[in-house]
């Protein structure tokens, strides 16, 4: 399966029946040109079977769509349960017209402020409640496999900056939930948002569940960090800034203010440098081989953006109708329907990602990213000309074209087969490629200094990405470097932080740690969770390419290089 996500079921079977059928008619139905190069590993054409018909992903505006009189009828009991009704709602609603995740940008202060719409006021009742739905819902994201009869619904929930009582709260209980839920329990997404003055020092206003974030980081590689003081966000107020699925951020707009909230990705198209190195490689000289490889990257950039405009311009033809659940909870930051015509479309991304940016640098001048001083401005010098050509694609279509990190998450190891298959590419031998411009997975770097060489490409990626650290256990009763470690990736201009490490868990005695065979009953029924390329899963449904880079990962040591 190309989603690690999925688990099969009659109506699943049915669902990827019907998407194998809509990719096929949707490649066949492109110029061979464009095809083509989805077919031979060039590029990568996501989420094909929503070709036309579907955007990917949204972070949902929140208080401009919630029910605020239908719910003001209601007695205290019923307005508080109706607040967690709409979020489901809404979730599944929205689940249903498109192909990615669905992100609330603060989930918290949202809470808040329904509360005080709806005149909830902060007694000892209210927070039982509170407490009780948001647990609720936190099992139910985790067991409702409804998506697609496929899928638990993708949902990142944005916290850390509310400074009401009741979104500080429901803050709290978001983490306490999560850390106190059953071991398996992988979602929601949380991404918490960081501002130093209020929660890196000692007495800041948020200081006390910053340490709460820390300590649930610490247990569940969530929450993951979103830096609101680092170079990418520093001029966007924070409270605009989201991330939604693993990575996608969205927030410049060319036509309306800065904002993630009520606005998604369309779509995205990812680009494999690997391939273009090797080509610009064949019978050039050193001097000639990065023309080339750039040359070979603006022609497919621009194949990339005619297929992007093509599915947009298809959206754009669709009635409201083809959309129930966006009419019915009406979540853009415009109103999804003017009369018969959509107008929310323009606010969203069109975006170019790449993957195999450290194998590229390798193939054309034999020294690895992270390692070696000349490879870092070569990987910069790479990714900047790529953003100028986006930029240049952003002007001269007037849409919000963005550079995308991709996440690869089946991409990597399919681009690797092909390459190997067709080329004999040796650095497709390993079965994968490296995540967007990440430093291989296999050199065992500083994080300090893995950081400072990943945090510049965050700014050139406009569309999204994110940097690891990965640990060889969880970081329980070490907290201080944990934060040391936010704090010099915020410092290095990382956009998006987050920690990996192994998580296994016996299902035979619930014993955690990691292991093969449990420590304390021996027994082998273990789950190993582990995170490729965003989301948390269990490795009994990844695909061979995360597969094989987890069996090339190496710790990030304080005593790397």
């Amino acid at each position: 399966m190309d989603n690690a996500a999925r688990r099969i079921s009659y109506q699943g079977l049915i669902s990827l029946a019907g998407m194998d059928e809509l990719k096929n008619t949707a490649l066949t139905n492109l110029p061979k040109r464009l095809a083509t190069h989805h077919y031979n590993g060039s590029y990568h054409i996501h989420d094909l079977e929503a070709f036309g018909v579907a955007p990917n992903c949204l972070t949902i505006d929140f208080q401009r769509s919630f029910p605020t009189d239908k719910l003001r009828s209601k007695n205290t009991l019923q307005r508080l349960l109706g607040i967690f009704d709409y979020i489901r709602q809404a979730i599944v609603a929205i689940g249903g017209d498109q192909s990615g995740g669905i992100g609330f940008a603060n989930f918290d202060e949202d809470i808040a402020w329904a509360c005080d719409q709806l005149a909830i006021s902060d007694s000892r009742r209210t927070r039982q409640i509170l407490r009780a739905c948001i647990d609720n819902f936190i099992e139910w994201i985790n067991t409702t496999r409804s998506r697609y009869g496929l899928e638990c619904y993708y949902v990142t929930l944005n916290i850390g900056l509310s400074q009401s009582p009741l979104g500080k709260y429901s803050a709290v209980c978001l983490l306490d939930c999560l850390q106190n839920a059953p071991a398996g329990y992988i979602r929601p997404n949380i991404v918490f948002k960081t501002k130093a003055e209020l929660h890196f020092e000692k007495d800041a206003r948020n200081r006390e569940l910053f340490d709460s974030a820390l300590t649930t980081t610490a247990v569940r590689m969530i929450p993951t960090y979103l830096l609101c003081d680092a170079t990418p966000n520093i001029d966007i107020p924070p409270e605009q800034l989201a991330i939604m699925g693993c990575r996608t951020r969205v927030a410049a707009n060319l036509h309306g203010h800065t904002t993630a909230i009520g606005r998604g990705n369309l779509a995205y198209v990812s680009i494999n440098l690997v391939q273009i190195a090797w080509k610009a490689t064949q019978n050039h000289p050193q001097t000639k081989r990065i023309a080339d490889f750039l040359s070979r990257w603006r022609t497919l950039a621009k194949d990339a953006a005619e297929i992007l405009l093509r599915r947009k311009q298809l959206l754009e033809k669709l009635p409201a109708q083809n959309f129930p659940g966006y009419c019915a909870i009406d979540p853009w930051m415009v109103p999804f329907a003017d009369s018969e015509r959509i107008d929310a479309w323009k606010h969203g991304t069109l975006s170019i990602g790449f993957v195999g940016l450290a194998e590229s640098v390798d193939i054309m001048t034999q020294k690895k990213i992270g390692v070696d001083n000349d490879a870092n401005i070569l990987a910069r010098r790479l990714v900047t000309a790529m953003r100028d050509e986006v930029d240049q694609l952003r002007s001269e279509h007037n849409c919000n074209f963005t550079l995308l990190a991709t996440s690869a998450e089946s991409t990597s190891g399919r681009f690797a087969r092909i390459d190997w298959a067709n080329h004999r590419i040796p650095a497709a031998h390993k079965g994968f490629y490296t995540n967007s411009f990440h430093i291989p997975v296999d050199v065992p770097l500083n994080p300090i200094h893995k950081m400072q060489t990943e945090g510049p490409f965050h700014t050139m990626c406009n569309g999204g990405g994110i940097s690891y650290v990965e640990l060889g256990g969880p970081p329980l009763g070490n907290l201080l470097a944990l934060e040391d470690m936010i704090q010099a990736a915020s410092s290095a201009g990382v956009s998006y932080f987050g920690v990996n490490f192994p998580k296994d868990i016996c299902n035979n005695c619930g014993n955690q740690g990691v292991f093969d065979m449990c420590h304390s009953c021996d027994s082998t029924d273990v789950t190993h969770i582990r995170r490729v390329s965003g989301y948390l899963e269990a490795t009994t449904s990844f695909t061979s390419g995360k597969l094989a880079e987890i069996a090339k990962r190496t710790a990030h040591a304080r005593g790397g290089a």
